[in-house]
């Protein structure tokens, strides 16, 4: 009896310190994937540098530009484009370095994604050379280098082994949602020329399709990895901060104020999308839904409509209706 329950003593405590016990390298690998407060402070920091960043340079630029215009002073043709460079070079201080230092799988994926957006804005900064009153060699440029990028973002991806399916209910799902949230820009704005349209919906599918290869392959897909299982609202509100960053690197002047409206909210619905239907299969729904939403203010609403000298002669009307219809 007595050696029974030796027996039994020594089992039960061999198999509980086997449990508990971890190789250094397991430990290490535990304390890494696991966020400290210094984690998230930092993610806080850097969340609110790009927001506010963002939000305080294209809204003060948009509004000098028009109140210049008022008095009959035009903007040289490279200032917006070095007005682009210095947004993507000051939001790319702290990025950068946050991105290769930080050793958080979950934050060093978020930072990575944000750099690479950082990097396709000053790609597509290259089109604001045209101003907003050049409609289609703007809307032109823009889709040409937003596919450019997503064609060098997917040969990245599958070149570190990124898986990207199909999921033809989750798109199916995101061409239902696109036009509902879409609805206020349809009912608010009008079409223009046939070739403003075309060109218009052909940029916002291309800034589309570089976001569902991001998202995708460079956000979701680590996150999906991560052992410490990133929460849904983590994952969504990257993917937001992500969106803001497209948002105002895309579009003529004065349309990447509306874009900043409607797409960095999508970052949720995303997220829920990629939690649902697989990490690997959202390339397309999100390329989807991104593609169509971002085309909607677009086509609907011509830049130059919304010059601030235009507005204060029709009672900013179109202004006006563009803002309602963002904020719907």
């Amino acid at each position: 009896m007595q050696r029974s329950s030796s027996l039994f003593f020594y089992a039960f405590f061999e198999v509980n310190l086997e449990s508990e016990m971890k190789t250094p390298t397991q430990v290490a690998a535990c304390d890494l994937s696991r966020p400290g407060c210094l984690d998230y402070l930092l993610f806080a920091a850097a969340s609110a540098w790009v927001i506010a960043v963002t939000l305080s340079i294209h809204t003060l630029a948009w509004l000098t530009d028009q109140i210049l215009l008022v008095s009959s002073i035009y903007l040289p043709w490279f200032a917006w484009l070095l007005i682009s460079w210095a947004h993507a070079a000051l939001l790319a201080l702290p990025i950068i370095p946050l991105a290769i230092f930080v050793r958080t799988p979950r934050f060093r994926t978020a930072y990575r994604a944000w750099s690479l957006c950082i990097a396709f804005a000053a790609l597509v900064a290259l089109a604001r050379v045209f101003s907003a009153s050049q409609l289609q060699p703007s809307s032109l440029a823009f889709a040409v280098l937003a596919l450019i990028g997503a064609g060098a973002l997917a040969a990245f991806a599958r070149k570190r082994n990124h898986l990207m399916a199909r999921d033809g209910g989750a798109t199916f799902a995101a061409l239902i949602a696109a036009p509902i949230i879409a609805a206020p820009m349809i009912a608010f704005g009008a079409f223009g020329s046939i070739f403003d349209t075309l060109l218009t919906l052909l940029a916002g599918v291309a800034l589309g399709a570089f976001a569902g290869v991001l998202l995708s392959a460079f956000l979701f897909q680590p996150l999906a990895a991560d052992d410490s299982k990133p929460t849904t609202f983590f994952g969504g509100f990257a993917a937001g901060v992500a969106l803001t960053i497209l948002a105002a690197a895309f579009g003529a002047p004065g349309a990447q104020l509306l874009l900043l409206a409607v797409l960095p909210p999508l970052g949720f619905l995303i997220a829920g999308i990629a939690r649902r239907a697989g990490a690997e299969r959202v390339a397309l729904p999100i390329a989807a839904l991104v593609g169509l939403v971002a085309a909607a203010p677009l086509m609907f609403f011509d830049p130059v409509e919304l010059a601030l000298v235009l507005g204060l002669e029709s009672s900013g009307e179109t202004l006006s209706w563009a803002m309602r219809a963002a904020a719907l």
